[in-house]
């Protein structure tokens, strides 16, 4: 038995995630409603990470 083992789907999910990424650029420079759906949720997920930051400095005052 060889203990060198490879798994064959690996490659073909590394190409899947390269076009998945890819299909997302071109959209994104494509579709202006695309565009405008990815920049809200970038924003959703920034005041999110803002609000976090706020609330853990807030419990870190409170104790």
């Amino acid at each position: 038995m060889s203990s060198k083992r490879t798994n064959p789907n690996f490659e073909s999910l590394y190409s899947n995630l390269a076009n998945t990424w890819w299909q997302h650029q071109v959209l994104r420079d494509r579709r202006p409603e695309y565009r405008a759906l990815v920049e809200s949720w970038e924003s959703v997920e920034r005041a999110r990470d803002a609000m976090h930051g706020w609330w853990t400095g807030r419990s870190s005052e409170i104790r």
